[in-house]
């Protein structure tokens, strides 16, 4: 009896590893293979051309040992759908991928010691993977599918970020960013109303909002540190707030509902901003 129960988890055992090498998972990981004999393996061909041309090796298996040490790679308009095998580029500090064709950044939750990410320009919707990115200060993703920022609250490293051309209404969670940080901003052309999480991103000194749907701009009254505004073609008819700012050397307001006419409180507004030196860009 002994025996056949000996026999029976003997045979379990086995299946179990047959099962398991079916599924393409190995018991052995890429930490018990040394570096210069683990293969990477790469679902898209654009991609895996893109590396051999970067580290010059045509032809032969690509080796974990042959990327580790690259710190940029710059891989714009190759045609690139999955990124999956740069989650092996664990040395990456610049990473760009802008005009492609990506979906999906997930790979890039593994690259920890990325400092900047151009992935502008492709088809994203979910930038989540990013949170990892604990050391990344800035980010490019214009020209995307976004509309879920909250992810971004926990990168307290960024400094620019360029979400220009997505799909973003809500920006509250950028009251989470660190506003010791960040100091350029570009939220041109989104479907955004409410700007009010702005006034806690006191270092800022460029912001983009060109395209929205704005009406009130009071939040950037406090945005002492501001040199550069584009606020064009939305709903504005109020520039007071402005008149705090003494540091903007560029002020873009075409496109908006402001009140031109002789003797108006804008005109007004806008005479002393330009008297501040401003270059002041209005007529619509």
């Amino acid at each position: 009896m002994l025996f056949k129960k000996k026999s029976y988890l003997i045979l379990l055992l086995g299946l179990m590893m047959v099962v398991t090498s079916a599924c393409g998972l190995s018991t052995e990981t890429k930490q018990d293979v040394e570096a210069d004999e683990y293969i990477i393996l790469f679902n898209d061909e654009n991609l895996e051309n893109a590396i051999r041309s970067e580290i010059d090796k045509e032809e032969g298996d690509i080796f974990l040992a042959d990327v580790n040490d690259i710190e940029e790679l710059i891989l714009r308009d190759k045609e690139i759908k999955d990124i999956t095998s740069l989650s092996y580029f664990s040395s990456l500090e610049r990473l760009c991928l802008q005009n492609n064709k990506i979906k999906d950044i997930g790979s890039l939750a593994k690259l920890s010691d990325l400092e900047l990410l151009n992935i502008s320009h492709n088809q994203i919707k979910d930038i989540s993977p990013l949170t990892e990115a604990k050391e990344i200060k800035e980010i490019n993703a214009e020209s995307n599918m976004i509309n879920d920022i909250s992810y971004l609250t926990e990168l307290e490293n960024l400094e620019t970020l360029n979400l220009r051309d997505n799909q973003i209404m809500d920006i509250s969670y950028l009251e989470g960013i660190d506003d010791a940080k960040i100091k350029v901003l570009n939220l041109s052309e989104n479907e955004i109303e409410d700007i009010s999480a702005l006034s806690n991103l006191t270092n800022l000194t460029a912001v983009g909002l060109n395209n929205n749907q704005i009406e009130d701009i009071s939040a950037l009254a406090e945005l002492k540190n501001l040199q550069t505004v584009s606020l064009a073609n939305n709903e504005i008819s109020d520039l007071k707030p402005l008149l705090n700012l003494n540091n903007i050397t560029d002020l873009y307001l075409r496109g908006n509902n402001l009140d031109l006419s002789e003797g108006s409180e804008t005109l007004d507004v806008i005479k002393k901003l330009r008297e501040r030196s401003y270059i002041v860009e209005f007529l619509n």
